[in-house]
């Protein structure tokens, strides 16, 4: 029986929380998982019972190279089989019955891709409400998935879909899944949701996201220039909501580093079209921008 569905893991360095990932996906005839080792250090890793050998219906691919996070879900894609495809990091984990439920339920004729809820750990102070009403509900509004369901753990995507658009992921080591989402809001007429919480992401302390330094801001600039330019030949006129200011606060050396270097290497003319687009895009923008945006704006 050719699985109906997969779920693609990028991994690199957690085998604890790659094994706890694991733990949290069903063993289904209708699945199979392929995870991607991104060339994790041996003195970290232990190869030789690396979590998901043994385990049935899974397929593990070692690369040797250490591309990032978005080579090693091309790589899975490439590798897998499935209708459905889901995206899944090494150190997060799925709620299993709700997981279950999922891949129980019949989709309309004309799904491409579902979207679903998640809780995010270890930051939320409450405790987190994993009830939902399971209901299925249709939505045109693309913008929701470059704005709010941007990650690639929110939502399962048709194969077919991805292969009629050419849609991948951007090989890069931060921000690799920003166009891949912006890509499948241009290319998809509408998407499902799903009210029903599937995920946890439960953010690490080393995890990509909390990394700081100059070449992870100036890559994420770049990724976001690269979206605004892409929605604006579109004529979408998308946001995410103050993200310029964010990668501000995050390393306030390493944005203007980015500011100047693009100044320097493009010229004062180029620079400032980038990132004035950037703004204009923002609820929000940084302050040594924000008097100069607001004669802009209107």
């Amino acid at each position: 029986m050719q699985p109906k569905y997969s779920i693609i893991i990028p991994h690199k360095n957690t085998p604890q929380l790659l094994q706890r990932m694991l733990d949290s996906i069903p063993q289904r005839d209708d699945l199979e998982v392929i995870v991607v080792d991104d060339n994790s250090d041996s003195s970290i890793v232990d190869f030789s019972v690396f979590p998901g050998t043994n385990r049935p219906g899974t397929k593990v691919v070692f690369n040797k190279e250490g591309h990032g996070a978005g080579y090693a879900r091309n790589r899975g894609l490439e590798a897998s089989v499935g209708e459905w495809l889901l995206f899944a990091d090494a150190d997060d984990y799925f709620l299993t019955d709700h997981l279950n439920k999922l891949l129980d339920t019949d989709l309309p004729s004309d799904c491409e891709m579902l979207v679903w809820d998640m809780r995010q750990t270890p930051f939320q102070t409450e405790e987190p409400d994993f009830n939902g009403t399971g209901a299925i509900t249709r939505h045109e509004n693309m913008e929701m998935i470059y704005e709010k369901y941007i990650s690639p753990w929110y939502k399962m995507v048709k194969r077919s879909s991805l292969d009629l658009h050419h849609i991948r992921f951007d090989e890069t080591f931060y921000s690799n899944d920003v166009m891949y989402s912006v890509r499948l809001a241009l290319r998809l007429p509408c998407y499902y949701f799903l009210d029903e919480v599937i995920y946890v992401n439960d953010t690490q302390p080393t995890g990509l996201m909390n990394t700081k330094n100059y070449k992870s801001i100036a890559q994420r600039v770049k990724v976001e220039l690269k979206a605004k330019k892409t929605l604006r030949r579109h004529k979408k006129y998308w946001f995410t909501s103050g993200w310029l200011e964010e990668m501000y606060k995050i390393n306030y050396p390493a944005f203007v580093s980015c500011v100047l270097r693009e100044w320097l290497v493009l010229g004062f003319r180029h620079m400032w079209k980038d990132y004035l687009l950037a703004c204009k895009y923002a609820n929000t923008s940084p302050n040594p921008f924000k008097q100069i945006i607001r004669r802009f704006k209107h």
